[in-house]
Order: structure tokens, then sequence, then C-alpha cells
């Protein structure tokens, strides 16, 4: 055997060659593509962001599934795990609102010198406050101690809309998002981070985002090997929100956990569910 001449190869047929070509062409052309909505999570929110992405929420044939999930990690119903609110009361002060809206408004610059927005910290003395909540979120050890003030606003001079988390801007936009749809419901930005609690790792997660009208709450839960976290619930005010949540004796990594995102409408339906991990 001549392993030096290479055998011979039919030759495709010039029809099935062409739609070969196309769909690899327009394939790579939707990898390429660039979201329209990218906000901003400053890494001074209260975890590091290791891994991070926008999501883009669509119904599908199957949008209120439960993932197929990797091999390892624990599968449970979606009703089988016990929603945990996050929204906290008292309601915060206009003197904690508005120290809150200044420091967002102080540019901090990105990592190549660029600061993050254009607007000065005495646009915070004139803004229109539409929410502040304040939402008790995991702390490192995966407990909900860590309270956080979760407003947003728009200002006068340019009429921009900001949601910020204890002062770090998480998102700048239009008041009104014209990407919203019942094709996209939820778009936001995720990420997670592992901490250490004594000899215990947490891990970590979180989802910021803006929604459709139709959508009241945002839940998040995390599924590791070893079990599953319940439903860290947020509610939806001025079509958007932040969510986030912990699962002890995890690790945050791609294998290793799950991430799990849902959104209910007003009678309590679930209306789209998205995993990542």
């Amino acid at each position: 055997m001549n392993l030096t001449i290479p055998p011979p190869v039919e030759q495709l047929d010039p029809g099935y060659a062409t739609d070969l070509k196309y769909n690899l062409v327009r394939k790579a052309r939707k990898r390429r593509r660039t979201p329209s909505w990218t906000p901003i999570l400053a890494a001074a929110c209260g975890i590091a962001i290791i891994t991070t992405g926008v999501v883009y929420l669509s119904h599908t044939g199957d949008s209120t599934a439960d993932p197929a999930g990797s091999t390892g990690i624990v599968q449970v119903p979606a009703d089988e795990s016990m929603q945990i609110p996050l929204n906290s009361i008292p309601a915060p002060t206009k003197t904690e609102i508005r120290a809150a809206a200044r420091q967002c408004m102080t540019p901090k610059l990105n990592a190549i010198g660029h600061p993050n927005h254009l607007e000065k910290p005495a646009a915070a003395d004139t803004a229109n406050f539409r929410t502040a909540t304040w939402l008790s979120l995991p702390d490192a050890t995966g407990r909900r101690d860590s309270k956080r003030l979760l407003q947003t606003f728009t200002t006068r001079d340019s009429n921009m809309w900001y949601q910020c988390l204890d002062g770090e801007l998480l998102h700048e936009g239009n008041v009104v998002d014209n990407t919203l749809s019942p094709q996209n419901l939820v778009p936001g930005t995720w990420g997670w981070s592992t901490t250490k609690a004594g000899s215990k790792s947490v891990a970590h997660a979180s989802y910021s985002f803006r929604a459709h009208p139709s959508v009241v709450l945002v839940e998040l839960r995390i599924r590791g090997a070893k079990g599953a976290s319940g439903w860290f619930t947020v509610m939806v005010e001025d079509t958007s929100g932040y969510v986030e949540g912990a699962l002890e004796n995890a690790v945050a990594e791609h294998g290793a956990v799950e991430v799990d995102i849902r959104a209910l409408d007003k009678s309590g339906k679930q209306i789209w569910f998205k995993t990542f991990g």
C-alpha cells in the first residue's frame, strides 16, 4: 500500500456543495453578531466576576422545560425549589438614595482608561428617581446578610436612564427599551464567582436585566453535584432588576454548576426558563 498517494475522493453534487457552503458561511456570521444590549457589570458589585455573557431570552417550543443538564449536576424540577425573596424593607431614605446616585454618577475608568459614562456627580442632585429598594443578597458565606441598594433614575440634562447597585453602574440606556418583545423577554448580563467560607467553597451567580412588562418576578437558582439552591427571587421594578444567589459546597465553573434563570408573570406562571454554566 502506498501511503503517500491519497485515495480518490468522490466529487460532491454541485447543488449540495453550494448549499453546504452557504450554511457554513451563515453560521459563521451568526457567531460574530454583536448583541444589541450590553450592560456593564462593575467588579465592585460585591462579587468578582469570572465569566460574563449577555443572555437573550426567547420563546421556544420548550421554554418552560427543565434543562437537560451536565453529567453529575443534579436535576431538580422547577416547582420543587423553594422561593427565597431578596427584596428587603424598610425602604431606603432620600439621603441614602441620593448619596448612592452621586457615587454612581462619579465616572470610573475601565481597563483601557475610558470612563464608564459621561455624567458628573452633580447630575444626581437633579435626577428623577424612579425606583429604589434594598436587596438582601448572599455574602461570601452564602447567607443573605449583604444589604445593597438597587436603584434606577434618569438625569435631567441628558435624560439617560441608569440602573445602579450600591453606587456601581450596572446599565445605562433609554427609559423605554425598544428591543424588548415577547421573543426577547429578559435580556441581561450574568456573572459568577467562587468564595471560600472556612473549608467550604461557595458558588455565587448574578443576573442584571431589563424586562418586558409581562414579567413580574425573575428568579435564579444554582445546581451543583451535591444539591441545588432555592429560587432567589426579585420583583421587577421599572422594567429592570438584579438577582443574585449562592450555593454552598460548590465551585462556580463550567461543568461543576449550572445556573437557572426564569421569569414569571403576574399569575405566577413561568413564561421563560434559561440555563447557563
